[in-house]
């Protein structure tokens, strides 16, 4: 009988306790002295370095080359094909033993989690530079494997 009267205290006891330190816990609030406003300008950024979304250009510092063309005209322009579905259908009868898809090139890339693009005979798609710390979008041609 003393064994469940120390037990049913013991019990008793957490459930206070539990429920106490849950109450403060959603009762407590942060002192506003901890936060600060950050406002335009409080960067201490030299005078004639801020740039506004005005100034900044898409395309500005892209490497442009030649405009090599291919007979290739099919397109993969999105994650998982136009359907969503990871699947191109086509009239001819698609044959998936390995075989039929030999590798035809390969490159080395960086880290990264982006899916290419393939889009009129290229092949597009976010690399990351480790010498420069940088994204880059690489385009390659999908025949020959040359970097464009």
């Amino acid at each position: 009988m003393n064994e469940k009267k120390i037990l049913l205290l013991i019990t008793a006891g957490t459930v206070i306790l539990y429920t106490g330190l849950l109450v403060g816990w959603h009762l407590y609030v942060p002192v506003q002295q901890a936060f600060t406003l950050h406002e335009p300008g409080a960067d201490n950024r030299p005078e004639g370095l801020a740039r506004t979304a005005n100034d900044v250009v898409i395309g500005e510092y892209f490497m442009k080359y030649g405009e090599a063309t291919s007979p290739l005209t099919g397109k993969w322009n999105s994650f998982r094909g136009e359907n969503s579905s990871n699947i191109i259908i086509t009239a001819e009868t698609i044959h998936t033993a390995p075989e039929n898809f030999p590798v035809v090139w390969s490159i080395e890339t960086g880290e990264g989690h982006a899916a290419p693009v393939i889009y009129n005979g290229r092949a597009y798609f976010l690399d990351y530079d480790e010498s420069l710390s940088s994204d880059a979008l690489r385009c390659f041609s999908l025949e020959t494997g040359e970097e464009l």
